[in-house]
């Protein structure tokens, strides 16, 4: 069964910061998604299932900390990775190799950072692979 699908029939919840809602424009390994598709990623993120956790101040400092505690962290994955401390899940899935190195060392109780054990959705909104990217992807 498909994450996306596990979601809709209310097996798991999909817990993120509300950034993503900006940053889903840029998905890892394809074109850009064109602004024609706002009405899709609005309503994609208006699903019952999808809890975004919204960027306030309490969110932004604890990120500024994390980067102050962990140099190796990128300001929009502290964001994520604050907002999923605030939310406290257990859980952070992520495809991001050196996050995933960091998994058990951020958050008390610490942050499980790992890739999704259910199956990744390649496309949502059925945009078109890079040519040049395909075969970053395959390596990771």
């Amino acid at each position: 069964m498909q994450g996306l699908q596990k979601a809709e029939e209310e097996e798991i919840q999909i817990i993120t910061s509300a950034f993503t809602i900006a940053e889903v424009i840029y998905l890892k390994g394809y074109e850009k998604i064109d602004s024609k598709k706002s009405d899709d990623i609005c309503r994609f993120f208006e699903n019952e299932y999808i809890i975004p956790i919204n960027v306030d101040r309490i969110v932004a400092e604890m990120a500024r900390n994390l980067l102050w505690d962990y140099q190796v962290l990128r300001p929009q994955d502290a964001i994520y990775v604050a907002s999923a401390i605030k939310a406290k899940v257990p859980i952070f899935d992520t495809f991001d190799g050196y996050l995933i190195g960091l998994s058990g060392t951020i958050g008390n109780p610490p942050l499980i950072i790992g890739e999704p054990n259910i199956p990744y959705e390649e496309k949502i909104f059925e945009e078109k692979p890079k040519e040049h990217e395909n075969e970053d992807r395959k390596k990771e």
